[in-house]
């Protein structure tokens, strides 16, 4: 998942069109970012749901991730006003 923007690095680059090189660099990194927090969810939820009933398991998997966007959008949201 994350060897991808390096692939594309190594293949592409060369061409100095950078403004390509970032978009589809970012792209490649955030479907692998996301690979990553299906696959910890899925951990999670599977490891809680061993003592806890189902329900409960996931929606607890599902508070860390909850917690972090909530964040991040609060803190995009105060860049943006002190931006302008």
């Amino acid at each position: 998942m994350f060897i991808m923007p390096v692939n594309y690095h190594i293949l592409h680059y060369c061409k100095f069109d950078v403004e390509k090189y970032l978009l589809t660099t970012k792209k490649y990194t955030l479907i692998g970012i996301t690979c990553v927090m299906m696959a910890m969810y899925l951990g999670r939820g599977l490891s809680l749901n061993s003592k806890l009933p189902t329900e409960i398991a996931y929606g607890g998997a599902s508070l860390p991730f909850v917690t972090i966007s909530v964040w991040f959008l609060k803190h995009n949201l105060k860049n943006t006003f002190d931006a302008t």
